[in-house]
């Protein structure tokens, strides 16, 4: 199976919800790092389904 990797600039915990989407749909990604926004550590992923599930109201 060939994988594509793409490298996608991580979401800090302040950008809208909208804006992690707009990436995913531009780069084509399922998930996006998640960083804190002055260290610019990682502290999470944010997949597609945590986006379906915030629009559903189950989040």
């Amino acid at each position: 199976m060939v994988t594509r990797a793409c490298l996608v600039s991580p979401i800090t915990t302040i950008e809208p919800l909208a804006r992690a989407v707009q990436l995913m749909v531009e780069h084509e990604a399922s998930h996006l790092v998640v960083v804190e926004r002055r260290s610019r550590r990682p502290i999470g992923v944010l997949s597609t389904l945590d986006v379906a599930r915030s629009v559903a109201g189950f989040a």
